[in-house]
Protein backbone atom coordinates (compact mmCIF):
# COMPACT_ATOMS: atom_id res chain seq x y z
CA UNK A 1 0.00 0.00 0.00
CA UNK A 2 3.06 2.28 0.74
CA UNK A 3 4.33 1.74 -2.88
CA UNK A 4 0.92 2.55 -4.50
CA UNK A 5 0.51 6.04 -2.06
CA UNK A 6 4.38 6.36 -3.45
CA UNK A 7 4.43 5.90 -6.73
CA UNK A 8 0.24 5.38 -7.67
CA UNK A 9 -0.34 7.77 -11.31
CA UNK A 10 -3.35 9.50 -8.74
CA UNK A 11 -0.65 11.65 -6.52
CA UNK A 12 0.95 12.67 -9.66
CA UNK A 13 1.11 16.58 -10.75
CA UNK A 14 -1.54 19.55 -9.36
CA UNK A 15 -3.42 17.89 -6.67
CA UNK A 16 -4.56 19.88 -4.00
CA UNK A 17 -4.32 18.79 -0.60
CA UNK A 18 -7.93 18.23 -0.15
CA UNK A 19 -7.63 15.89 -2.71
CA UNK A 20 -5.02 13.84 -1.96
CA UNK A 21 -6.33 13.66 1.33
CA UNK A 22 -9.43 12.16 0.65
CA UNK A 23 -7.42 9.82 -1.73
CA UNK A 24 -5.34 8.69 1.03
CA UNK A 25 -7.46 7.92 3.01
CA UNK A 26 -9.70 5.72 0.46
CA UNK A 27 -6.53 3.64 -0.19
CA UNK A 28 -6.43 3.26 4.27
CA UNK A 29 -10.23 2.31 4.37
CA UNK A 30 -11.36 5.10 6.80
CA UNK A 31 -14.87 7.06 6.77
CA UNK A 32 -14.81 11.10 6.24
CA UNK A 33 -17.98 10.93 8.55
CA UNK A 34 -15.39 9.86 11.62
CA UNK A 35 -13.84 13.24 10.86
CA UNK A 36 -12.92 15.25 14.39
CA UNK A 37 -11.31 18.63 14.46
CA UNK A 38 -8.56 20.15 17.45
CA UNK A 39 -7.42 23.44 17.41
CA UNK A 40 -5.16 23.43 20.34
CA UNK A 41 -1.86 23.59 19.68
CA UNK A 42 -1.04 20.04 21.27
CA UNK A 43 0.29 18.29 18.52
CA UNK A 44 2.91 17.65 15.92
CA UNK A 45 2.24 20.58 13.26
CA UNK A 46 1.84 23.24 16.10
CA UNK A 47 2.98 26.19 13.79
CA UNK A 48 -0.10 25.49 11.39
CA UNK A 49 -3.10 24.99 13.93
CA UNK A 50 -5.47 27.46 15.30
CA UNK A 51 -9.08 28.20 15.87
CA UNK A 52 -9.67 29.28 12.37
CA UNK A 53 -7.39 26.23 11.20
CA UNK A 54 -8.22 23.13 12.75
CA UNK A 55 -5.94 19.63 12.77
CA UNK A 56 -8.45 17.10 11.26
CA UNK A 57 -8.37 13.78 12.83
CA UNK A 58 -9.52 10.43 10.92
CA UNK A 59 -10.16 6.81 12.16
CA UNK A 60 -11.20 3.67 11.11
CA UNK A 61 -13.52 1.23 12.91
CA UNK A 62 -11.71 -2.55 11.18
CA UNK A 63 -8.49 -1.62 10.67
CA UNK A 64 -7.01 0.15 13.36
CA UNK A 65 -5.83 3.18 11.35
CA UNK A 66 -5.69 6.85 12.28
CA UNK A 67 -5.28 9.76 10.32
CA UNK A 68 -4.51 13.45 10.98
CA UNK A 69 -4.00 15.87 8.73
CA UNK A 70 -3.41 19.56 8.29
CA UNK A 71 -0.57 20.02 5.51
CA UNK A 72 1.65 16.57 5.94
CA UNK A 73 -0.56 14.06 6.75
CA UNK A 74 -0.22 11.70 9.50
CA UNK A 75 -0.66 8.00 10.10
CA UNK A 76 -0.62 5.70 13.10
CA UNK A 77 -1.44 2.17 12.32
CA UNK A 78 -1.61 -0.85 14.68
CA UNK A 79 0.97 -3.52 14.47
CA UNK A 80 0.75 -6.85 16.07
CA UNK A 81 3.93 -6.72 18.17
CA UNK A 82 4.67 -2.97 18.35
CA UNK A 83 1.32 -1.46 18.83
CA UNK A 84 0.96 2.11 17.04
CA UNK A 85 3.47 2.22 14.42
CA UNK A 86 3.54 6.23 13.32
CA UNK A 87 4.24 7.26 9.53
CA UNK A 88 4.21 10.93 7.78
CA UNK A 89 3.34 11.43 4.30
CA UNK A 90 4.67 14.30 2.34
CA UNK A 91 1.94 15.10 -0.06
CA UNK A 92 2.96 15.79 -3.71
CA UNK A 93 4.35 19.11 -5.07
CA UNK A 94 4.42 19.99 -8.52
CA UNK A 95 6.15 16.88 -10.16
CA UNK A 96 7.58 15.45 -7.34
CA UNK A 97 5.99 12.12 -5.44
CA UNK A 98 4.50 11.70 -2.07
CA UNK A 99 6.58 10.40 0.22
CA UNK A 100 6.56 7.92 3.18
CA UNK A 101 8.45 8.39 5.96
CA UNK A 102 8.54 5.75 9.17
CA UNK A 103 8.81 8.76 12.01
CA UNK A 104 10.94 6.75 14.75
CA UNK A 105 11.51 9.07 17.57
CA UNK A 106 9.38 12.40 17.92
CA UNK A 107 6.28 11.26 17.92
CA UNK A 108 6.88 8.65 21.04
CA UNK A 109 8.19 11.87 23.43
CA UNK A 110 4.17 12.39 23.59
CA UNK A 111 2.96 8.93 22.12
CA UNK A 112 4.81 6.83 24.91
CA UNK A 113 4.41 8.68 28.43
CA UNK A 114 2.42 8.17 31.56
CA UNK A 115 -0.46 9.61 29.45
CA UNK A 116 -0.41 6.23 27.50
CA UNK A 117 0.53 3.55 30.38
CA UNK A 118 4.01 4.46 29.70
CA UNK A 119 4.10 2.22 26.21
CA UNK A 120 3.19 3.17 22.66
CA UNK A 121 0.07 4.51 22.62
CA UNK A 122 -2.82 7.24 21.45
CA UNK A 123 -4.28 9.39 23.08
CA UNK A 124 -7.00 12.32 23.83
CA UNK A 125 -6.66 15.71 25.76
CA UNK A 126 -8.55 18.50 27.18
CA UNK A 127 -7.54 21.30 27.68
CA UNK A 128 -7.84 25.45 28.33
CA UNK A 129 -6.92 27.12 25.03
CA UNK A 130 -6.22 30.89 24.87
CA UNK A 131 -7.33 33.13 22.18
CA UNK A 132 -4.16 31.52 20.02
CA UNK A 133 -4.80 28.25 20.84
CA UNK A 134 -2.27 27.73 23.02
CA UNK A 135 -2.73 25.53 26.35
CA UNK A 136 -2.97 27.43 29.50
CA UNK A 137 -1.29 24.92 31.61
CA UNK A 138 -1.64 26.40 34.62
CA UNK A 139 -5.57 25.60 34.19
CA UNK A 140 -4.97 22.06 34.36
CA UNK A 141 -5.08 19.82 31.42
CA UNK A 142 -7.10 15.98 31.64
CA UNK A 143 -6.31 13.19 29.81
CA UNK A 144 -10.00 11.77 28.33
CA UNK A 145 -11.43 8.23 28.16
CA UNK A 146 -14.56 6.86 28.16
CA UNK A 147 -15.24 7.45 31.96
CA UNK A 148 -14.51 11.49 31.82
CA UNK A 149 -17.78 12.92 32.77
CA UNK A 150 -18.80 15.66 29.37
CA UNK A 151 -18.51 18.56 31.36
CA UNK A 152 -14.53 17.84 30.94
CA UNK A 153 -14.01 16.97 27.75
CA UNK A 154 -13.07 18.59 24.50
CA UNK A 155 -11.47 21.44 25.48
CA UNK A 156 -9.83 22.55 22.63
CA UNK A 157 -12.10 20.58 20.37
CA UNK A 158 -14.93 21.60 18.10
CA UNK A 159 -17.70 19.54 18.87
CA UNK A 160 -21.04 19.34 16.52
CA UNK A 161 -23.93 17.78 17.26
CA UNK A 162 -26.99 17.63 19.97
CA UNK A 163 -26.14 17.19 23.89
CA UNK A 164 -28.07 18.26 26.56
CA UNK A 165 -24.86 17.99 28.88
CA UNK A 166 -22.75 21.64 28.92
CA UNK A 167 -18.79 20.24 27.88
CA UNK A 168 -15.73 22.51 27.43
CA UNK A 169 -15.89 22.10 23.17
CA UNK A 170 -15.64 25.54 20.87
CA UNK A 171 -14.62 27.69 23.01
CA UNK A 172 -11.05 29.41 24.30
CA UNK A 173 -10.85 32.25 26.45
CA UNK A 174 -9.68 35.34 25.48
CA UNK A 175 -6.34 37.22 26.32
CA UNK A 176 -8.63 40.25 27.97
CA UNK A 177 -9.79 37.51 30.71
CA UNK A 178 -7.14 35.30 31.46
CA UNK A 179 -6.62 36.46 34.81
CA UNK A 180 -8.29 34.90 37.21
CA UNK A 181 -10.82 33.18 34.24
CA UNK A 182 -12.66 30.09 35.18
CA UNK A 183 -13.57 27.88 32.19
CA UNK A 184 -16.58 26.52 32.68
CA UNK A 185 -19.06 23.84 30.70
CA UNK A 186 -21.29 24.86 28.47
CA UNK A 187 -24.31 23.43 26.71
CA UNK A 188 -23.28 24.06 22.87
CA UNK A 189 -25.33 22.15 19.92
CA UNK A 190 -24.37 23.07 16.66
CA UNK A 191 -25.15 21.30 13.20
CA UNK A 192 -22.41 21.70 11.44
CA UNK A 193 -19.38 23.97 12.02
CA UNK A 194 -20.15 26.78 9.50
CA UNK A 195 -20.64 29.05 11.92
CA UNK A 196 -17.41 29.04 13.77
CA UNK A 197 -14.87 28.13 10.74
CA UNK A 198 -14.75 27.83 7.02
CA UNK A 199 -15.64 24.30 6.63
CA UNK A 200 -15.07 23.88 2.95
CA UNK A 201 -11.42 23.25 3.60
CA UNK A 202 -12.69 19.89 5.08
CA UNK A 203 -13.87 16.68 4.12
CA UNK A 204 -16.73 17.30 6.13
CA UNK A 205 -18.35 20.27 7.63
CA UNK A 206 -18.88 18.58 11.68
CA UNK A 207 -16.65 17.38 14.29
CA UNK A 208 -19.50 14.72 15.43
CA UNK A 209 -19.91 14.24 19.18
CA UNK A 210 -20.22 10.42 18.42
CA UNK A 211 -17.11 10.12 16.62
CA UNK A 212 -15.49 11.79 19.27
CA UNK A 213 -16.70 9.45 21.77
CA UNK A 214 -15.97 6.52 19.45
CA UNK A 215 -12.31 7.94 19.04
CA UNK A 216 -11.73 8.16 22.59
CA UNK A 217 -12.96 5.17 23.77
CA UNK A 218 -11.21 3.34 21.40
CA UNK A 219 -7.48 5.46 22.18
CA UNK A 220 -8.17 4.02 25.19
CA UNK A 221 -8.85 0.24 24.87
CA UNK A 222 -5.73 0.03 22.35
CA UNK A 223 -3.55 1.38 24.39
CA UNK A 224 -4.81 -1.33 27.21
CA UNK A 225 -4.37 -4.43 24.51
CA UNK A 226 -0.49 -2.80 23.62
CA UNK A 227 0.14 -2.59 27.36
CA UNK A 228 -1.08 -5.92 27.68
CA UNK A 229 1.30 -7.70 24.83
CA UNK A 230 4.38 -5.33 26.44
CA UNK A 231 3.64 -5.81 29.75
CA UNK A 232 2.99 -9.90 29.69
CA UNK A 233 6.57 -9.89 27.17
CA UNK A 234 8.85 -7.67 29.76
CA UNK A 235 7.34 -10.02 32.82
CA UNK A 236 8.36 -13.35 30.69
CA UNK A 237 11.64 -11.69 30.25
CA UNK A 238 12.16 -11.30 34.04
CA UNK A 239 10.18 -14.68 34.69
CA UNK A 240 12.87 -16.73 32.53
CA UNK A 241 16.18 -14.57 33.93
CA UNK A 242 15.14 -15.79 37.60
CA UNK A 243 13.00 -18.70 37.02
CA UNK A 244 16.24 -20.77 36.92
CA UNK A 245 14.27 -23.77 35.11
CA UNK A 246 11.27 -24.04 36.69
CA UNK A 247 7.73 -23.73 34.48
CA UNK A 248 6.86 -20.63 32.87
CA UNK A 249 3.20 -21.46 32.42
CA UNK A 250 2.90 -22.02 36.42
CA UNK A 251 -0.49 -19.78 37.55
CA UNK A 252 1.33 -18.57 40.21
CA UNK A 253 4.30 -17.16 37.98
CA UNK A 254 4.73 -13.28 37.28
CA UNK A 255 4.02 -13.29 33.71
CA UNK A 256 0.68 -15.47 34.30
CA UNK A 257 -0.35 -12.68 36.99
CA UNK A 258 0.30 -10.29 34.57
CA UNK A 259 -1.52 -12.04 31.75
CA UNK A 260 -4.80 -12.30 34.03
CA UNK A 261 -4.53 -9.10 35.27
CA UNK A 262 -4.45 -7.21 32.17
CA UNK A 263 -7.07 -9.69 30.80
CA UNK A 264 -9.40 -7.99 33.39
CA UNK A 265 -8.58 -4.73 32.27
CA UNK A 266 -9.90 -5.25 28.77
CA UNK A 267 -12.82 -6.88 29.48
CA UNK A 268 -14.06 -4.01 31.64
CA UNK A 269 -13.06 -2.01 29.01
CA UNK A 270 -15.08 -4.05 26.39
CA UNK A 271 -17.97 -3.91 28.66
CA UNK A 272 -17.83 -0.20 29.19
CA UNK A 273 -17.37 -1.00 32.95
CA UNK A 274 -16.60 2.68 33.71
CA UNK A 275 -18.27 4.86 31.05
CA UNK A 276 -19.75 7.83 31.65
Amino acid sequence: MAAEIEHGDWVIGKVDGKTFLKAVMKKLNIPEESQVLVFSKTSFQNSLINQNNPRSIYFSMDDKRWLGARWEVEVIIEDGKLGPVFYIIDPPFGDRRAKIVRATDSCLQCHATSWTSGVPGMFIRSVVPDQNSHPILSAGTSLVTDSTPLRERWGGWYVSGHSDAPHLGNRWVPESVLSGAKFKPEVSNHEDLSSLINTEKYLQPTSDIVALMVLEYQCRTHNLITKAKMGYQRALYFQKSYSEGKDLESHDGMSWKMAESSAKEIVDACLFVSET
